[in-house]
C-alpha cells in the first residue's frame, strides 16, 4: 500500500518489512509526585515508528472509579531499515499530539470505558472512545475514533474513523506464575492515519490497573467470599 497523504501509520509495512529491527530502546519511568498524583516519562526510541519524548500526569478520583489525565508527545519519524536513525525527507519533522484521558472504572461488571480527546499524530482533532472488558485476566477492547478528517487530501482517511478490537491474554495463564507479561493482538481494517497515537510502553491508568479503593476493595470481598 502506497502512503497517503499524511503517513504517520500507512508506512507501516516499510518497517515491518525489513529483515531486523529495533522495535524500541527507551527510558520510561513512572513517579508518585503526591499520594494521588502519577507522573511518566519516555524518552529515547518509544516505538517500531517513532522516537522522542512521551510524558503523561494523571490521578484516580471517585476511589478509583473516575482516572483522568493529561498526555503529550513530541516524536520524529525514524528511518527504515536503520535502527538509530531518523528520516530528513519527511513530510513533517516533528510530530505533536496533546490528550485529555479519562477511565471510567465498572468493577461490578468488569468493564473500563476509555475517552482520549485532542490531537492525534496526523494533526486531526478528535476523540477515540474504547471498552474493555476482563474475563478472568484476559481482556478484549473495541475502539473507535471521531476526528476532523478534512485536512486530509487522500479518499482512504478522509471521512474514516478508527476502529478496531484488540486482545490482551497475560503470560501467566501459560506459565502458571505471576508476570506482568501479556501478549497483545490488535485487528482493524488497516493502517490509516486517522485517529493515531503512539505506541506508549506503558501507560499510568495501566499501570494504576486494579491498585485503587474500587477494585481493591472488591478483590478483599472476593477473596473472604
Amino acid at each position: 500500500m502506497e502512503p497517503l497523504s499524511r503517513p504517520v501509520r500507512s508506512d507501516f509495512l516499510n518497517y515491518v518489512e525489513k529483515t531486523a529491527s529495533l522495535n524500541r530502546l527507551m527510558f520510561n519511568q513512572i513517579w508518585k509526585l503526591t499520594p494521588d498524583v502519577y507522573g511518566r516519562i519516555g524518552v529515547g526510541l518509544l516505538e517500531i515508528e517513532y522516537g522522542g519524548v512521551d510524558a503523561e500526569v494523571a490521578s484516580p478520583f471517585f476511589g478509583g472509579r473516575l482516572l483522568v489525565g493529561l498526555s503529550g508527545s513530541v516524536v520524529k519519524k525514524r528511518e527504515p531499515g536503520n535502527p538509530f536513525k531518523f528520516k530528513k525527507d519527511d513530510w513533517k519533522d516533528f510530530y505533536t499530539t496533546a490528550f485529555l484521558n479519562a477511565r471510567l472504572n465498572i468493577p461490578e461488571y468488569e468493564v473500563s470505558i476509555d475517552t482520549k480527546t485532542g490531537r492525534f499524530l496526523a494533526g486531526d482533532i478528535g476523540t477515540s472512545i474504547s471498552i474493555t472488558k476482563s474475563i478472568k485476566g484476559i481482556t478484549i477492547s473495541a475502539w473507535y475514533s471521531f476526528t476532523n478528517t478534512s485536512i486530509f487530501r487522500d479518499n482512504i482517511n478522509r471521512g474514516y474513523h478508527d476502529k478496531g478490537i484488540l486482545i490482551g491474554i497475560p503470560l501467566r495463564l501459560f506459565t502458571g506464575k505471576d508476570s506482568q507479561t501479556r501478549y497483545i493482538y490488535g485487528f482493524s481494517p488497516w493502517m490509516r492515519d486517522v485517529g493515531q497515537d503512539i505506541i506508549h510502553y506503558r501507560e499510568i491508568f495501566d499501570f494504576m490497573g486494579r491498585d485503587t479503593k474500587i477494585y481493591l476493595d472488591k478483590d478483599k470481598g472476593m477473596m473472604f467470599y
